[in-house]
């Protein structure tokens, strides 16, 4: 008798389970000023820059006043308020928001490859200037074979290819 008594509860817990997954409720409602899930990974990815600039470069920034969300209200006109809803609501869908979170991370990457090829032409722009500042420097002060037998001859030095 244990042996249909556990099977029936298994059965009783998979109905229930799957009742209670079939009739998924928000947890959190939709605010009502939603911010465009293009725009709240815009405000991720600034959040992320600005955090990033505040831990990197303190000493840089000591003289500033910064908040960081100050700046992504004023910039996006959005609220405190408003802010925290929206994040409550996108926060409350995990796969959608690991996705927002995934194309802000595939953003900071696309510019950090944007920036470092920037920095290696301007690296590659610096050695090669400098390469042709020393062959040039190199080639003022070798003299060529004619002049320096020119100059010996006026001199009547001995040595003149030395």
């Amino acid at each position: 008798m244990t042996g249909i008594s556990n099977t029936m509860r298994k059965s009783v817990f998979i109905v229930l389970l799957l009742f209670f997954a079939g009739c998924k409720e928000e947890v959190i409602q939709k605010p009502e000023h939603l911010i465009e899930k293009g725009v709240m990974v815009d405000i991720m990815y600034d959040l992320s820059l600005l955090n990033a600039m505040k831990y990197q470069s303190q000493s840089q920034l000591e003289g500033y006043d910064t908040n960081e969300l100050e700046y992504i209200y004023k910039k996006y006109k959005i609220d405190s308020a408003q802010f925290i809803q929206n994040n409550n609501y996108y926060t409350s869908n995990y796969k959608e928001y690991k996705k927002m979170f995934d194309q802000v991370t595939e953003r900071i990457n696309n510019e950090r490859i944007k920036l470092d090829t920037i920095i290696n032409r301007e690296e590659n722009k610096k050695n090669l200037s400098l390469k042709e500042k020393r062959v040039s420097d190199s080639l003022k002060r070798k003299k060529s074979l004619k002049e320096r037998l020119e100059e010996g001859a006026k001199t009547k030095d001995e040595g003149v290819l030395d």
